[in-house]
This record gives C-alpha cells, structure tokens and sequence, in this order.
C-alpha cells in the first residue's frame, strides 16, 4: 500500500515539476511528511528520511522533465553552465554537511526558504518573455554564479534541487524571461540534484526502498508536465509557482509553530 501511495506522490510532484520548471522538492518535502502518515497513521517519515526521498525523487524528475523541455528549444546553454557550476559546488557541500544539522532545523531551513520564494513571487513583472529567442539571451553571470552557489547549499541541506528558490531568483532578481526560466531550471536543478545526491549518498542518508517508487512515478510525471508547460501562458505558469510556493511556505510555518506551543516554547 505504501509503495502505490509513493509512486502516485512521486507522478503528482513531477507533474508539477515538469508543469513549472522546479525539481519538486517544494511539493514532495510536505506531501510525503504528511500524507502518509494522514493515510496510514504510523507510517510517516522524519524529516531526515524525507530529504533523503525527496533527493532522489527530484533527480529523476528534473532529468526528464528537461529532456521535454529541450524538445521545447527552451534551455538556454550559457544560464545552464554558469548557474549549473555554482549550484552543483553548493548542493554537494549541502547534501554532505545536512547529517549533522538537526531534524527541526531543516524543516526551519525549508519553511524559510518557501516563505521568501513565495514573496519573490509578489513582485510585479511585466515581461512575460514570450517570443525571446535564447541567442538575445543577456544577464549578469557573476550575480547568476553567486546565487545559485547559495541557493544550493541551502537546497542541499533540506534535500531539494533548489528550483523554488532559484525560480523566482531568476525571473525577478536575473531577469530572465519566464519560459526561458522554466527550461533552463531544470536542468541546471538536474546538475544540482546530482551533487546534492551523491552528498547524501556518501553519508548514508538514502533511504532507496522509499525512493524508488517516487522515481517509478516521477519519470512519466515530469514528461506530461513538460509537454503541458509549453501550452500554458508565462503569467499562469508564474501564478501557479506564486501559489505552490505560498501554500507549503502556510502549512509549513503552521506545523512548526505547532509543535513549538506543543513543546512550551511559545505560550498557548
């Protein structure tokens, strides 16, 4: 039972990965915290278990999602190169050194990260990039290395390829048109995810027997949201990132606040 209810998880995340350019980890992170255990009281997973997953889940789903989006002409090689080699170098310092950073401070790291990538998003942004050809493609690429080194070393703490963060950087912060956005964030998270894989891996933190059902389904999730990507306008694409990232960012301070009271932290 639990193994059907990660493969339709590991779809319904790469479909959404896929659908707006992230590698998932900002729908997987809550999903597989909370709804197993929902359906089957008991059988939930820490949070250390759950980036361990989510790592491995985003892997997959970025590496197809951006075959599709590459049939789509939408990647642009020098944004991939220039942010894929700042992000790979902070993803594996991440991934290696989140085994001695507590439970609940990664569950913090990633409410944090959500929160801002969810403000990002309410900034205005009149260029919805449609029609930009990737040969015109122009943005500061010492600006580009720096944030996607940080933005990896973060997204490598809480086992995410860090595309919800680095989304909205680069459409608002860069300046790169949204479509554009959404193809090359993928496979620059595909590099991403690879470091941040290898450094769970060497420390022991995957857990495979999980996470291979959230690949079985990742593979053709991420394939029908890319193909779906490509027929939705710039402005519904960023909607559908804003309110994603605003819903986790909710549920996830919701649940900390929580068991902070629970713990007498905070006043009841």
């Amino acid at each position: 039972m639990m193994a059907i209810i990660l493969v339709l998880l590991g779809f319904a995340g790469a479909f959404v990965s896929g659908l707006v350019g992230v590698g998932g980890a900002i729908i997987m992170i809550p999903v597989i915290l909370y709804i197993p255990e929902l359906l089957m009281p008991g059988s939930g997973f820490d949070m250390r278990t759950v980036a361990g997953m989510s790592m491995v889940q985003v892997l997959a789903a970025s590496f197809s999602g951006s075959l599709k989006h590459k049939q789509n002409k939408m990647i642009s090689r020098p944004l991939v190169l220039y942010m894929g080699g700042g992000i790979v170098i902070g993803s594996f310092i991440g991934g290696f050194f989140s085994r001695y950073v507590a439970e609940d401070s990664l569950k913090m790291v990633f409410a944090l990260l959500a929160a801002l990538a969810a403000i990002i998003m309410f900034i205005p942004n009149k260029d919805d990039g449609d029609g930009v050809k990737l040969e015109e493609l122009e943005f500061n690429k010492p600006l580009a290395v720096m944030i996607a080194g940080i933005v990896g070393v973060l997204a490598g703490l809480v086992g995410a390829g860090g595309s919800f963060m680095l989304v909205p950087l680069m459409i608002y912060v860069l300046g790169i048109p949204t479509r554009i956005t959404v193809g090359s964030s993928l496979t620059i998270v595909l590099l991403s995810s690879i470091a941040g894989f290898l450094g769970k891996l060497t420390t022991a933190q995957i857990p495979f027997l999980f996470a291979l059902p959230l690949v079985i389904g990742a593979l053709p999730g991420a394939q029908l949201g890319a193909k779906y990507s490509n027929k939705l306008s710039s402005k519904n694409l960023r909607v559908i990132l804003t309110m994603i990232n605003v819903v986790t960012a909710i549920k996830m301070w919701l649940d900390i606040v929580s068991v902070q009271m629970i713990h007498g932290i905070f006043p009841i």
